[in-house]
């Protein structure tokens, strides 16, 4: 078949709700396939792929060999009969919460003068808008941090704070966008998590990695180590751990830190390994905040088969007791989280 093409909406729509794969439409010149030589991290830089280096050929719009990205953008023709929203433009959201309000903020209502109405709102939005903002004037990646619920109490009725205060395993989707010399957008839901990059060229986002899986262990961590004096003493063993492990297995250790946590979580997505931000003396009950930072991003690891946890406590079944509750945050590969687990389970023990 032809290369497919679909709005992101749409395609996040199929998705979520796994119906059948988006349908083919737009024009041909939006579909064309080209080859993009993979940047240093392993990772496609814009365009869609065609056929590994060295074959010789380009796909064509036409070709019978299906490219392995798929363009996402408006260039998808209009939707139809029953398949066609009914208010494309009314957002279906009852509440959100950013770290910039001290509440849930409620979007008002609106006459929207249209037939039949639009449906009741029925989910919460949870996002913090920039993370890395400390890192701005140094031109570092920044990004953006999200998760979507379905709300609890009755659509058409007030909005509850237990509609947001919710454990992260109950997101109907989660993900971060990650802005530097691309723009890259993760979308994990209950089927997987997909992975895609903004082809400028294009005007479409480009799913460059669908179905993706974290490695199950990786040679790299991802922590402040100039904080390294006000860690608790798990903290200390456990970094100490990771460098004797590796050390006698006689293989490269590398240490990765940004300090922009959606760069760091990234990278360690692609590579596998372990990101920490652990409580320590200053910050005794952790930095990050549960709702909108560390519940995405666990949900979004959990989903690729990875793990995140507080040292003691599974990150996604945490329900928040208040909106911008802190907690410790060791999030990445599998293997790597449960060494996390296994030094803290230690400490309780003794303790």
């Amino acid at each position: 078949p032809p290369a497919r093409q679909e709005a992101l909406g749409c395609f996040i729509e199929h998705k979520g709700e796994g119906g059948p794969e988006p349908h083919p439409g737009g024009p041909a010149e939006h579909a064309r396939p080209e080859h993009v030589s993979p940047g240093s991290d392993g990772e496609h830089t814009g365009g869609v792929q065609g056929p590994e280096p060295g074959g010789g050929d380009v796909w064509g719009a036409g070709d019978a060999r299906e490219p392995r990205l798929r363009a996402v953008g408006p260039a998808a023709g209009p939707r139809r009969g029953h398949d066609a929203p009914q208010h494309p433009h009314v957002p279906n959201v009852c509440a959100v919460v950013s770290p910039l309000s001290e509440t849930f903020l409620v979007p008002p209502d609106e006459d929207w003068g249209t037939s039949p109405p639009p449906p009741p709102r029925e989910y919460v939005v949870s996002f913090d808008a920039l993370d890395g903002t400390s890192n701005l004037h140094a031109g570092v990646n920044t990004g953006t941090i999200f998760a979507i619920y379905k709300r609890l109490s009755r659509p058409g009725t007030d909005v509850l704070q237990s509609d947001a205060l919710q454990p992260p395993d109950q997101s109907v989707c989660a993900g971060y966008t990650m802005y530097g010399a691309g723009t890259k957008l993760i979308l994990a839901t209950d089927k997987g998590v997909d992975c895609f990059q903004l082809d400028y060229e294009l005007g479409h986002f480009v799913l460059s990695h669908p179905n993706h899986r974290v490695p199950s262990t990786g040679n790299e961590y991802s922590v402040n180590e100039g904080h390294s004096a006000f860690w608790d003493e798990p903290t200390t063993r456990l970094v100490q751990s990771i460098k004797q492990r590796w050390r006698d297995d006689d293989k490269k250790l590398k240490l990765r830190y940004v300090g922009t946590m959606v760069a760091d979580v990234h990278r360690t997505l692609m590579h596998g390994g372990l990101f920490m931000y652990p409580a320590d003396q200053k910050s005794p009950k952790g930095k990050l905040r549960l709702l909108y930072e560390c519940g995405p991003v666990a949900y979004v690891f959990t989903k690729a088969g990875g793990r995140a946890t507080t040292g003691t406590e599974l990150i996604t079944t945490m329900r928040p007791e208040t909106l911008h509750q802190r907690t410790p945050f060791f999030v990445g590969s599998a293997s790597d989280v449960r060494l996390v687990q296994a030094v803290y389970a230690h400490e309780v023990l003794q303790g």
